[in-house]
């Protein structure tokens, strides 16, 4: 009887390894949104210009297109809209891609 209140007892607490396994898996979580993120937040300027010359067809009205390379889009971007522009819905991106980096990071770690 004594054995069944100890065991009891030791359940209704969370051990300190189940505790550090939580925090763990928390902080893994966290890296891997982050590490999601910023990978996002460091392609966005390629990103953005990617969907302009993508799009471009689509705004000129049959007009010649605007951006005709790579690096000529990207002058042209931050000449015209300023370098903030090429971040530009960052944030919905971001806020999109932190969960699924969190899942993808979290099982690839939990998988190895």
């Amino acid at each position: 009887h004594h054995a069944m209140a100890d065991t009891k007892s030791a359940n209704a607490q969370p051990s300190q390894a189940a505790s550090n396994r939580r925090s763990l898996k928390l902080d893994t979580l966290i890296a891997g949104g982050t590490a999601g993120a910023s990978a996002r937040t460091a392609t966005a300027p390629l990103d953005r210009v990617k969907i302009l010359m993508q799009t471009q067809h689509l705004t000129s009205g049959g007009a010649p297109d605007k951006y005709r390379g790579l690096w000529q889009a990207l002058v042209r971007v931050a000449r015209e809209d300023g370098v903030k522009s090429y971040w530009r819905g960052n944030l919905a991106n971001c806020i999109r891609v932190f969960p699924y980096s969190a899942t993808q990071f979290i099982t690839f770690d939990h998988c190895k």
